[in-house]
């Protein structure tokens, strides 16, 4: 046997649907928990203000402490085992919070399943790009986008049986832990990435030479041979994030009008669904093949999205409407590239940590 081949059990690589499903598990359950979050503080009893204010910062909290140190960590350690230790956490503090159904419980889960499934994007990205055929990459990572959308409008389904039938809160959270328990499964027949062993096999033999080892050092250095690349991946998503924040603020008015209904689960539906109609050319060659030019058409379309609501807002309900839905589309569609630029720019050596930080700003 030769050296350092130990360092990971030998398995067959997946196929890529087993691939995409076992990482888009993150995603996945991070838009189920952001869509069922306000279905929970709307179910749990008597949540003062600040407590409501805890239960979704908390979770923020969660999310940019866990983008950061999990990407960091997955670069050094490798990426398998943090993608095991995610789900596996994440099911157990979410039947944990289940189980007790008090504040506290509820408070902690919100904050380590936002650490856990945030800190689970760059991991799991990175398993895509280290393990699926160059070809099949950009369609791969705008599937775990995908698989966010999916994630919500699981959430908001499930809303209907809890809200309507009168179901106890708590089934969202065994929901969760189910999804999880599931996702652990999938993810234990998942090798750790070919790339990153041979990336520790050189960090091996530098160190063993009296060269620079895998370090804080070395991955600085990493960072800044990427220093454009990560500027760039910053500035698009926060172009996309501020505006999109700021259209979800205000969609609950926009919908009522279009709706005739302020029910939350229908206008959560509406706009979840626009999202993932938006997205679902991602998938086509086509998108693979034009990505600058999706960069550009849907930032195009955004901006005419927010200046049509700006301008027919108050003068124009169905023009409102029609220009908030032209918004919503292309920010779907665009939303697909958040996980294709970043994991095809960054370097193999820093690229779960770049990833992770990139996350965490935006």
């Amino acid at each position: 046997m030769r050296k350092n081949e130990s360092l990971s059990p030998h398995r067959a690589s997946p196929g890529v649907l087993h691939l995409v499903a076992a990482c888009a598990a993150g995603p996945f359950l991070d838009g189920y928990s952001t869509a069922s979050a306000a279905f929970l503080i709307a179910l749990i009893d008597a949540l003062s203000v600040w407590e409501t204010a805890l239960f979704t910062s908390l979770y923020l909290t969660g999310t940019i402490v866990g983008a950061l140190v999990t990407g960091a960590v997955a670069d050094r350690t490798g990426r398998r085992r943090p993608a095991l230790a995610a789900m596996a956490l994440t099911a157990i503090v979410a039947a944990l919070a289940a189980v007790s159904q008090a504040l506290a419980a509820l408070l902690v889960m919100r904050l380590a399943t936002g650490f856990l499934l945030c800190g689970d994007y760059p991991v799991g990205q990175a398993l895509v790009v280290e393990l699926a055929p160059e070809h099949k990459r950009p369609g791969a990572l705008s599937s775990l986008m995908l698989a966010w959308y999916f994630g919500a409008l699981s959430a908001v389904a499930l809303a209907v049986p809890v809200v309507e039938g009168g179901l106890h809160w708590s089934l969202f959270l065994w929901a969760e832990a189910a999804a999880a328990a599931a996702a652990l499964i999938l993810r234990l027949g998942i090798p750790e990435s070919p790339l990153w062993l041979k990336s520790r096999r050189s960090a091996a033999a530098r160190d063993a030479s009296g060269g620079e080892s895998f370090s804080l050092r070395a991955l600085t250095s990493a960072i800044s041979r990427s220093r454009s690349a990560f500027s760039f991946c910053c500035a698009f998503w926060l172009c996309q994030t501020i505006p999109g924040t700021i259209m979800m603020t205000y969609s609950p008015t926009i919908l009522h009008s279009l709706t005739g209904t302020q029910d939350a689960v229908v206008q959560m539906a509406l706009i979840y669904g626009c999202f993932l109609i938006g997205i679902l050319p991602s998938g086509s060659r086509w998108f693979r093949n034009h990505l600058k030019t999706v960069l550009l058409l849907t930032f195009v379309m955004m901006a005419a999205g927010i200046l049509g609501v700006l301008v027919f807002g108050r003068t124009s309900t169905a023009l409102t409407n029609i220009s908030f839905v032209v918004f919503a589309l292309s920010y779907g569609l665009q939303s697909a590239l958040d996980f294709v630029y970043p994991n095809l720019l960054f370097k193999d050596g820093a690229r779960a940590w770049l990833v992770g930080a990139v996350t965490a700003i935006s």
